[in-house]
């Protein structure tokens, strides 16, 4: 958006033109100029071609990229409708197609976003967290359990994508990772999930060596699991004054064996 709100700004005053002008010609009001131009907002897609006729310049060098000036015309030539498969331009990576989003609506970008989905044999996850801001929870859903199933999925991703998923799906997700992270990560996660999954997923951790890390996740686990990870970083030379901060979360007969388990190893 900073960029194509850059592009228009030069080329309005290449063309010695107010955004009063601008906004006139194109029919809008002078704010919207303004927000376009400051990189707040984008121009709605079909607006597009009539900016460019009055700037001047192609779509190509108002947007300032090939690739995203391809899409639009895409968008703009099959307007809501259902895209071609056959199209070449739709061999792209969600992460351009997020680069477009602000100025489509939500018809096209569903469009576009169903036809790579059908098309695109590896879908990047890093495009995913471009685009899940504009696009709807199931959708954001349907494309995380596809790169789930080619690419795997970890923890750390999932992170990532937790206030846009379902759920539902957060859940489903979570059981089938293949790496379970740390436990920060864990954290972030830790309230959408059961306190059978998240133990599930703590049990895995590969490294616990911050006790105190512990008392994150101490409300949304069982006892039984916040004793395991405890005892598993004391193995990991984890500082014994630390199991202090736990004294809220633990019995006193847990407690007992931790301390007796910690003094067991000077």
């Amino acid at each position: 958006m900073q960029d194509v709100g850059k592009n228009i700004a030069r080329l309005r005053r290449e063309r010695d033109m107010t955004q009063v002008e601008l906004a006139e010609k194109l029919m809008v009001s002078y704010q919207a100029v303004s927000s376009w131009e400051r990189g707040l907002t984008m121009p709605d897609v079909s607006k597009l071609p009539e900016i460019s006729q009055i700037l001047k310049v192609s779509i190509d060098e108002l947007l300032g990229n090939s690739k995203q000036a391809e899409m639009v015309k895409h968008v703009l030539k099959q307007g809501s409708g259902v895209f071609s498969t056959q199209e070449p331009q739709l061999g792209h990576q969600l992460g351009q197609i997020a680069e477009i989003a602000p100025a489509l609506k939500p018809s096209q970008l569903d469009d576009l976003v169903e036809t790579a989905r059908k098309n695109i044999r590896h879908i990047d996850i890093d495009g995913l967290y471009e685009l899940a801001p504009y696009m709807e929870q199931h959708v954001i859903d349907q494309l995380a359990q596809q790169i789930a199933e080619v690419d795997g999925i970890d923890i750390d991703e999932l992170c990532e994508l937790a206030e846009y998923l379902s759920k539902e799906a957060l859940v489903e997700l979570a059981e089938k990772a293949k790496d379970a992270g740390d436990v920060e990560n864990l954290c972030s996660i830790a309230p959408y999930l059961s306190k059978e999954t998240l133990g599930q997923l703590a049990l895995k951790v590969a490294n616990i060596d911050d006790i105190e890390n512990l008392c994150y996740l101490a409300p949304y686990i069982s006892l039984e699991v916040l004793q395991q990870l405890a005892l598993r970083a004391l193995e990991n030379d984890c500082d014994i004054d630390e199991l202090a901060s736990l004294t809220s979360y633990l019995s006193k007969k847990q407690m007992s064996e931790l301390v007796i388990k910690a003094f067991g190893k000077q």
